[in-house]
């Protein structure tokens, strides 16, 4: 029989370790492993066929909404939760039903309370953007504020923005105060990704992988401090003499698996992995989330990495189609860049003018990419306005250049279609020419005094 009232917990507690790996220890031996056999296989790259695209790869660069309609007849917004309420899961307009977290599936209800399994080995949410289309949910660290990644192994309770995170998690704090420390989460996440990346590059054993030296910035910390010595060599000869001296493949200098892929710069891109349900090897993002933990043991660049290490025994390895990538953003999204109505520049968020998303205003003023925005609106200096973007929520900077949100622009008046940053003249400021001189941003200015780079492009 079926329940009125679905029970507002799981039924079953799903296991996200596969209890079949055959992953090696974390813990590294100071003594070097020597490995005789040669890569020189030519890597099998598998033809993708992500549908509905028609593109050959991943999408790096998601649209600005997904192919799909907000018109789902069956959507039913709760007053006091303000979304429709999917149980253990978060709704999706482009297919018109719950989407669950792994390890529970649809109930007779249609919202996610039924544990199973069939879900464990796929994630939904993978190639998802943190902190755009990434789940919120709250801090692994129990910290007052919600996270945003395609990494939640076994949490719950998850939900579209941090709005709505903070409202179901912490409601006993400051709403905007949660929203802000929960997106300066992201941003401090991905400074972390960029910090490592930025390190000093050295020649290390890939001691899981390619079993062979690579050169990277993106080492395991544990490998830095007393270990150095003995992980971290400044010449491809020293690595190579230490850890693999009976390769003559040594070093291997293609790109390797970055440690951590919840915040890399580019959450898109695909790799081979053990799948565990059909004994092969495939290429794809939607790994399941637990992998995302030991990238080393899991996500490989090339087939034969993952194939010697996984089953090497099988002969047609990997399989040659993908695991389904999604195309767009998971959800509609209104995330755009748009000129900064607040200061210099042009601004990333989700809280621009309500005019500009306006259909006759739209195509000028939100754009899917920064280069977009400053090539329309700032053309001679586009390079600098795309390195000084403002993030914004709530109407608040919470990223970018500081004091970037901010300064009195006015038209220069001389003839040359510009505006200045500064002190606008004494005249200017006067009672019945201020609002029509005086503005809180470059792109106000220029928008109500025809600057020349938006001449006959920008419509007043």
């Amino acid at each position: 029989s079926v329940s009125a009232q679905p029970s507002t917990s799981p039924t079953v507690v799903p296991s996200f370790t596969p209890s079949h790996s055959t992953m090696p220890t974390d813990e590294p031996s100071l003594s070097p492993s020597i490995s005789t056999k040669p890569t020189g296989v030519p890597p099998l790259i598998p033809i993708i066929t992500a549908a509905p695209s028609t593109s050959s790869a991943p999408s790096t660069s998601p649209e600005l909404e997904a192919d799909c309609s907000d018109n789902c007849p069956n959507k039913e917004i709760d007053l006091v939760l303000g979304y429709h309420d999917c149980g253990w899961g978060i709704w999706n307009d482009c297919t018109c039903q719950c989407v669950c977290d792994p390890g529970l599936c649809l109930s007779a209800n249609s919202k996610c309370y039924d544990g199973c399994t069939t879900h464990l080995d796929f994630n939904p949410y993978g190639g998802c953007i943190p902190g755009v289309d990434c789940p919120w949910y709250r801090s692994k660290i129990g910290e007052p504020h919600c996270e945003s990644s395609a990494n939640f192994a076994g949490i719950h309770a998850i939900r579209e923005t941090a709005e709505s995170c903070c409202k179901m998690h912490f409601s006993y704090i400051d709403l905007v105060t949660c929203v802000l420390n929960s997106i300066a989460d992201v941003v401090a996440e991905e400074a972390k990704v960029a910090q490592d990346l930025a390190r000093t590059k050295y020649f290390y054993p890939d001691m899981h992988g390619r079993k062979n030296c690579v050169f990277s910035s993106d080492y395991q910390d544990w490998m830095m401090g007393a270990n150095k010595e003995h992980f971290l060599f400044e010449s491809d000869t020293q690595c190579c003499g230490n850890w693999y001296p009976a390769r003559t493949d040594c070093p291997d200098t293609t790109a390797v698996t970055p440690k951590q892929v919840d915040y890399k710069p580019n959450a898109s891109e695909g790799y081979f992995y053990p799948h565990l349900d059909v004994f092969n090897c495939r290429f794809g993002r939607n790994y399941p989330m637990w992998m995302m933990l030991s990238t080393a043991h899991y996500l490989y660049q090339t087939p034969e990495e993952c194939c010697t290490t996984w089953y090497p025994a099988e002969s047609n390895c990997p399989l040659q189609e993908d695991d389904g990538v999604q195309v767009g953003y998971f959800w509609i999204v209104d995330e755009a860049f748009y000129p900064n109505w607040k200061g210099d520049g042009c601004a990333h968020g989700n809280d621009y003018p309500e005019w500009m998303a306006d259909p006759t205003q739209r195509d000028t003023h939100i754009f899917e990419t920064a280069q977009e925005c400053c090539d329309l609106w700032f053309r001679s200096k586009s390079s600098q306005c795309q390195q000084t973007i403002v993030e914004t929520s709530l109407g608040k900077q919470v990223g970018g250049p500081p004091n970037h949100n901010g300064g009195t622009w006015y038209p220069s008046l001389n003839g040359k279609y510009q505006c200045i940053d500064g002190t606008a003249p004494g005249w200017m400021q006067a009672q019945g020419y201020k609002d029509e001189y005086v503005f809180d941003s470059h792109a106000e200015c220029c928008k109500a005094h025809y600057c020349q780079e938006i001449r006959g492009v920008v419509q007043s």
